[in-house]
Order: C-alpha cells, then sequence, then structure tokens
C-alpha cells in the first residue's frame, strides 16, 4: 500500500520512529503533502539530536544555514523550533547564528533575528566584524536597529569609522559619520588617518560632514 494511502495518523507514527535527518529529509522531499506534514518537524528533530548528541554548533539547522547562504524561509522555520527549546544549547543559538549572518554578510537574516529573537547576548563588536569585512547591508541594519553601541573599541581599540577609514570603505565611513555623535578629538583622529592612507574620498566626505555638523 502506498504511504500516502495510509491514515495520517499511522504515517506520522512511521515518520517519528525515523532518527537519520537524511531520512527525514528524503520523506519530506518527497511530495508536497509530506512537505506540509513534516518539514517543520524535521527542523525541531534537528534541535533534539544536536542536544542529544551534544553536537557542535554548526550542525544545529539555524547557524549551519547562516553559514552557508541558506535561504531564509528555512532560516524562519529553524528559528520557530529553536523557540521550542528551552535548553541551554537553544538559548545560545540565537547568538550563534547572528554572528555566522555578521560574519557572512546576510542582512536578511540578521533583520529577522532582530525582529524575532533575543539579541541583548549578541556581542557589541558584531558592528566591527561586519565593517572590517565590508558588508555594507549589514553595517546598515545593525545601526538602523539602535541595539549597538556605534563607539565600541574592537579590535586594536578601533571602533568600527575608524575600521571603516583604515579598509577604505567609502559607503560605510558615509553610513557612521551620519550616526555617530563625534567629539572633535574623534573628528580629528577619522581625518587624520584618512589623509595618512591618501584616501582622497574619504577625506572629502570627512570635511563635507563636519561641516555639516
Amino acid at each position: 500500500m502506498p504511504l500516502l494511502n495510509l491514515p495520517n495518523e499511522l504515517i506520522e507514527s512511521i515518520v517519528t520512529l525515523l532518527w537519520e535527518e537524511s531520512d527525514l529529509n528524503a520523506v519530506v522531499c518527497t511530495n508536497k503533502e509530506l512537505y506540509s506534514m513534516f518539514n517543520t518537524y524535521l527542523y525541531s528533530h534537528n534541535i533534539r539530536r544536536c542536544e542529544l548528541y551534544e553536537l557542535p554548533y554548526p550542525r544545529y539547522a539555524l547557524v549551519w544555514i547562516a553559514q552557508n547562504e541558506g535561504p531564509l524561509t528555512a532560516f524562519e522555520m529553524a528559528l520557530d523550533a529553536k523557540k521550542q527549546s528551552s535548553s541551554d544549547a537553544a538559548m545560545h543559538l540565537g547568538h550563534k547564528a547572528f554572528e555566522q549572518a555578521v560574519f557572512n554578510g546576510r542582512a536578511d537574516l540578521i533583520k529577522l533575528l532582530l525582529s524575532r529573537d533575543d539579541c541583548s547576548g549578541v556581542h557589541p563588536n558584531s558592528v566591527n566584524e561586519a565593517v572590517i569585512r565590508g558588508h555594507e547591508d549589514v553595517v546598515r541594519v545593525l545601526v538602523a536597529s539602535g541595539v549597538f553601541d556605534l563607539n565600541w573599541p574592537g579590535r586594536y581599540q578601533r571602533t568600527p569609522l575608524f575600521q571603516a577609514i583604515c579598509h577604505g570603505h567609502v559607503e560605510i565611513v558615509r553610513i557612521l559619520v551620519a550616526a555617530v555623535n563625534m567629539n572633535q578629538q574623534m573628528w580629528i583622529a577619522a581625518l587624520t588617518k584618512a589623509a595618512e592612507n591618501r584616501d582622497h574620498e574619504i577625506v572629502q566626505l570627512l570635511l563635507v560632514a563636519k561641516a555639516a555638523k
């Protein structure tokens, strides 16, 4: 008898006996009906399995998607599954996924996490990390969120603006200059660094911005 001819309760009993994620994924990918029945269960099972075996965070779907350019829809399902667990590992999943989204320039995932997850424990160096990697869209999202200290001294005690100048990221400098309340000392340091780098475009940008403030 074909699987789909069985009552849904019996199908569910059979599928929930499967343990390997590859087997569950094969069932989910069989057709639309099985996908709608078990795709959400697949993500919940991923968390339970990782917790039971104490697997590293990259094995959790939420983190894996952020690391490997997975789709936003899958990330949203993994985030829903994470919220159903109260384990210590699950509590940190959002933060780990956030870090990977910053590293990989996933502004779409960051927007979702900021709107739906508790990001209070995310490291304040996130803006610096996005700046260093030149992820303009991510910087824009982080700045707009108002969650992060834009003067946080990160690597080598450099603020995000100073990092952007050091790396020559003109558009990111523009974003940060508009958002940061700079004192005279900060203006002098920023202009001096841009001049040292002979980055005429950033020097001009800073001079225009300072005159307008």
